[in-house]
């Protein structure tokens, strides 16, 4: 999934007339502002359009009245994205005052460019087209392309089961069950390569280790536990496990998600630490299409050459601007 743009109206901090978030116009780019402006918004928009779920929602009968911005009775997302050669537009609409959710699915059609609906006849059966066609699951989504604030260890922090379920929707393990429907014939090889697919998952997902026998080894090859890193230190070690698990997501999966989301983090770094998690995130450009980072940190910004800045205004709220280094 590569999103192309993005259209938010009364969602959290934006109002009426928020920007657009348009992704064509960068490769990597750093969403920037200060606290509270709503830069994490802007992933928590993408995926209350895809699944209807977001990080940030209240104690409301709703989980959805949590992200209709104060004052205002609907709010609605827009979002456009590719998805093996084809492009779908997602709209995901809200009444607060009905507590009623709308939903449609469009895909473009490649002779005359204009979107066909692909809608459902209802919200579910809505809601699983567009999984289908994504081919991934929220949860397995903010597991592997999404590093997100305050949960970066999310994925170690899971039991070894939890660990195994996510890694093999990563590797789409279920495939095999429809091959071996559609080819009989195929079953011996597709089996043994699930097999072997299978015992490398349970290696993976053994019983984890006790905790204070739990560690790596730091930059001078010394054994450490884990509970004896710093913030920053552990956030680097989190931080290239979830590096891991999208580059495999990135390369393994028939339905690649070519996007990858950091958000916040970086404050717990030194300068030199900084460096390296930039030079890390350059690494990775080869195995995504979109690379968004999210800070508050104002000199972070100067390192990529596109930024979002946010700014927000007590009436209109928060609004989206484009800069180039």
């Amino acid at each position: 999934m590569v999103p192309v743009y993005l259209r938010l109206k009364n969602f959290m901090s934006y109002g009426a007339k928020a920007s657009t978030l348009d992704f064509k116009q960068f490769h990597t780019a750093c969403l920037s502002g200060d606290n509270g402006r709503g830069k994490s918004a802007i992933l928590d928009a993408v995926t209350w359009a895809l699944w209807g779920k977001a990080r940030k929602v209240t104690s409301q009968s709703s989980a959805a009245q949590g992200l209709l911005r104060i004052g205002a009775s609907e709010m609605s997302i827009e979002f456009v994205f590719d998805q093996q050669a084809e492009r779908y537009r997602v709209i995901r609409l809200y009444n607060g005052d009905k507590n009623k959710q709308h939903l449609e699915l469009h895909m473009r059609r490649r002779k005359d460019q204009r979107y066909v609906p692909l809608t459902g006849q209802g919200l579910r059966e809505t809601q699983q087209e567009i999984t289908r066609r994504v081919g991934l699951e929220y949860d397995t989504f903010i597991n592997s392309a999404m590093l997100l604030q305050g949960r970066s260890d999310e994925f170690a922090s899971k039991t070894p089961g939890e660990r195994k379920e996510i890694l093999a929707r990563i590797l789409n393990l279920g495939k095999y069950e429809a091959l071996r429907a559609m080819a009989q014939e195929r079953v011996r090889d597709a089996q043994n390569y699930r097999r072997h697919v299978e015992d490398t998952l349970a290696r993976l997902a053994a019983e984890p280790i006790p905790r204070q026998n739990r560690g790596s080894q730091d930059e001078l090859g010394k054994y450490r536990a884990y509970e004896t890193y710093s913030g920053g230190e552990a956030f680097r070690i989190n931080f290239a496990l979830r590096i891991a698990l999208s580059q495999l997501l990135a390369t393994r999966r028939d339905t690649q998600i070519r996007m990858l989301v950091i958000d916040e983090g970086f404050g717990m770094q030194d300068p030199i630490g900084i460096q390296h998690l930039v030079q890390a995130i350059g690494m990775m450009k080869s195995y995504f299409d979109k690379v968004l980072v999210i800070t508050h940190l104002g000199e972070l910004k100067e390192a990529f050459p596109v930024h979002i800045e946010i700014r927000k205004h007590a009436v209109t709220g928060s609004q989206l601007k484009l800069v180039h280094a």
